[in-house]
């Protein structure tokens, strides 16, 4: 996946003269998610993973994605994200219309670009076994689309903490 730091490159009509800079278009993020404490979750990881990048993030929340033409609307604009985030508790499957919107998103890839997939899974006590399967299904998808894939899972408590943000970027950094 390229990255978007400006990159060099000599301008064929005169090959003599030094490089010049190029600059790429911003570092386009989808971010879907079911609930505030999840898109809070994946704001705190794209701030802290992506902080030298200038990023356009678009944030869709599940039950918008229900409608046909909403969710047509925005799978059309991110089918061309560099990376798309799925923000969820572990404790529930996905959706059936997410799981829907996911293909359809995935159709309107073009197959050269190149992406990730994010998952943001939310660890509830008790749930992991289905927080397994959501895991192994998003990795499928993943592989579908061609598309890297990522997963990361932070428990949290149900009324997700004010401080619980710093824990998410202790374990994004690895100082668990």
């Amino acid at each position: 996946m390229k990255l978007l730091h400006p990159s060099t490159r000599h301008k064929p009509e005169d090959p003599d003269k030094k490089a010049t800079r190029v600059s790429e278009r911003p570092m386009r993020i989808c971010v879907v998610f079911d609930e505030d404490a999840s898109a809070h979750s994946a704001d705190v990881l794209i701030k802290h993973l992506a902080s030298d990048y200038q990023c356009d993030t678009q944030l869709f929340r599940f039950d918008e994605l229900d409608a046909p033409a909403p969710g047509v609307a925005a799978a059309r604009s991110a089918a061309d994200t560099d990376i798309l985030v799925l923000a969820a508790r572990g404790d529930r499957m996905l959706p059936a219309h997410i799981r829907l919107w996911l293909g359809l998103c995935l159709g309107l890839r073009h197959e050269d670009h190149e992406g990730a997939l994010v998952a943001l899974i939310r660890q509830v006590a008790g749930t992991a076994k289905l927080h397994s399967s959501i895991v192994e299904y998003l990795e499928t998808v993943a592989i579908i689309g061609g598309l890297a894939f990522f997963p990361h899972q932070h428990g949290v408590a149900p009324d997700f903490a004010s401080d619980s943000h710093h824990r998410l970027d202790d374990k994004c950094a690895g100082r668990d």
